[in-house]
């Protein structure tokens, strides 16, 4: 029985164990010259065996070496990261344009390589696609909000405050502050139950503000939009797809950026504070 579908290439394999020493869950030996998973329900799936193994000789779950990316010599510099860290910036402006769809599933499949808690890969990513179903969920919204607003049912505090200036400002002038105009929003949901679940959704979307930046598009972290559509109005949530067991953490909304930002932002050096183990 081989489920995980492992499998050795004793012709490259230089029994240099390092897949066996990596294993977090700790269920790989050595068998004779090989290298074996004695534990398959013990597993995670992570792929460590595969990444590590210097010669490519160990293939799991369908995957072959020769279908991986060579980490060697592709790794960006800490300067290439530090620009894309310290040039990202939340944007409020972008154009009414689709991303291309082959782009858009790139960007989506790598994404999902975030790491999630124990490795449960349990989360959802649920996308509005089409920058005419934003402008649909947009009106839903807004018509909803003007009839709590008739009846004096806005929420109290700053995030009512919030939904009456957007009332105002889509009223005034066709603004629209909860969506932004965007083309595109993300969703990013996990289920309840599973080990790690709103900072599994915090993280994927971390990571893909990130990549979407290096490809030149631009994203917000939209807290507006998140409490509209999960406390609000959560049966939004669940007519997008978001499933009933699923917490969902939060929505960004993205695009091409109709601004064009020239320079990183300079905030000064990090607040740390170095722990005095002396009292230990």
């Amino acid at each position: 029985m081989n489920e995980l579908q492992f499998y050795v290439d004793s012709e490259t394999c230089t029994a240099c164990e390092s897949c066996v020493n990596d294993c977090p869950p700790g269920v790989m030996t050595m068998q004779g010259e090989l290298p074996v998973i004695n534990d398959e329900q013990g597993c995670m799936q992570c792929q460590h065996c595969f990444a590590v193994c210097p010669t490519g000789a160990i293939s799991i779950l369908g995957k072959k070496p020769a279908e991986a990316l060579s980490l060697k010599g592709n790794l960006p510099s800490f300067e290439q990261m530090q620009i894309l860290i310290k040039g990202r910036r939340s944007v409020r402006h972008f154009k009414q344009k689709n991303i291309d769809r082959d782009n858009l599933q790139r960007l989506l499949d790598t994404v999902w390589h975030a790491p999630t808690g124990h490795n449960s890969q349990s989360m959802q990513l649920t996308l509005v696609d089409d920058f005419g179903k934003m402008l649909k969920l947009s009106a839903e919204c807004f018509r909803r909000l003007q009839q709590l607003a008739a009846d004096n049912q806005i929420p109290q505090g700053q995030l009512g405050d919030f939904f009456n200036m957007g009332l105002n400002l889509h009223k005034e002038y066709g603004l629209d502050i909860f969506f932004r105009g965007a083309p595109h929003m993300l969703i990013a949901s996990a289920p309840k139950e599973s080990p790690s679940p709103l900072p599994d959704t915090m993280i994927s979307l971390s990571y893909f503000e990130l990549a979407a930046q290096s490809m030149g598009l631009g994203t917000l972290w939209n807290g507006l939009a998140k409490a509209l559509i999960r406390d609000v109005f959560p049966d939004i949530s669940q007519r997008l797809g978001v499933p009933n067991d699923h917490y969902l953490g939060y929505v960004m909304v993205f695009g091409k950026p109709a601004v064009s930002y020239q320079r990183t932002v300079e905030r000064g050096p990090a607040r740390v504070h170095i722990a005095d183990l002396a009292q230990f």
